[in-house]
């Protein structure tokens, strides 16, 4: 029998359980580009912002980020934090933006539409998948990832295993240490300080989405996955 796993990290896996691996298809978790649409004339947001969507649990790193917020106020930089989505874990976040004196910087936006969702992506300076590495974060992709590399925006991620090896083996944004706020920080920096080289070295992240990650060509194993059975 066929195994389907739905990102190369946990192929490995599947093998040590006695599957061989030529019986082992790779199907990710990317978009389509069918149904996928951003917001083409973005409206400006107010300061320089780093955006993330999606859940708000502990395991999604925010607190790390905000933490980093702290260190970068500290070095002169004032750089908002929005977040759209939500989660138990937001009244954590805001008690700890509070603690650090960077409570300003954290902008809740709540659940919002798609739409809204896509105007925002496409308004921020940063985009960002703070995920801290477990079991289930190196074994996974996150939809956001190709979400946010067709927004042609800078992008910071956590050295999850996937998120890692997309990222570098692309050279598609910066990669930090997912426990380390001054190492955030740091790569925070580098993209502030040289903002526009940054913004350029992201535009072709858009044509990888199209012609690399998207579901058009992963659904093409499924097909031939059926064809075969």
């Amino acid at each position: 029998d066929k195994v389907i796993t739905v990102i190369e990290e946990a192929k490995d896996r599947i093998i040590n359980l006695g599957v061989h691996s030529k019986n082992t298809i790779v199907v990710s978790n990317t978009i389509d580009l069918e149904s996928f649409s951003l917001i083409e004339n973005p409206k400006k947001l107010d300061g320089f912002s780093m955006l993330y969507s999606g859940g708000v649990n502990e395991h999604r790193g925010l607190q790390i980020v905000i933490q980093a917020l702290k260190i970068l106020k500290s070095s002169g930089y004032n750089i908002n934090l929005l977040i759209v989505g939500g989660g138990n874990y937001m009244p954590s976040l805001k008690r700890l933006a509070n603690s650090l004196d960077v409570q300003e910087q954290l902008i809740d936006y709540g659940w919002t539409s798609y739409q809204a969702m896509m105007q925002m992506i496409v308004s921020a300076q940063i985009l960002i998948i703070p995920h801290l590495k477990s079991a289930h974060t190196d074994a996974t992709i996150p939809n956001k990832l190709f979400q946010y590399m067709f927004a042609q925006k800078p992008l910071l991620v956590s050295d999850c295993v996937p998120l890692k090896r997309i990222v570098n083996s692309e050279n598609a944004g910066i990669v930090y240490e997912n426990t380390n706020p001054k190492d955030l920080a740091e790569k925070i920096k580098l993209i502030y300080d040289d903002y526009d080289h940054h913004l350029k070295s992201s535009v072709k992240n858009k044509n990888l989405v199209k012609t690399k990650y998207n579901w058009s060509i992963e659904s093409q194993k499924l097909d031939s996955l059926y064809s075969s059975l």
